[in-house]
């Protein structure tokens, strides 16, 4: 799976795609302005290797674990 096709998967269940410079790795997450949360909070971290190696299946179903984690916190 590409990057693009990454970012589109994270918008279907809400979330946001951003590299991260200083980890190397692809950063999901929501804004969140709830306390102690305000501004950007990650929800998860997949490099490069993962987004290559991972089927499209276990890529899914990471994003959807963040998903959950953004609605239940």
């Amino acid at each position: 799976m590409g990057w693009y096709d990454f970012r589109s998967l994270c918008e279907q269940y809400g979330l946001e795609l951003q590299w991260d410079i200083q980890r190397r790795c692809y950063k999901i997450y929501v804004w969140s302005w709830k306390k102690p949360y305000l501004g950007i909070r990650p929800l998860g971290y997949v490099t490069v290797d993962q987004l290559q190696n991972w089927k499209v299946d276990r890529i899914e179903e990471f994003v959807v674990s963040c998903s959950i984690d953004a609605l239940t916190a």
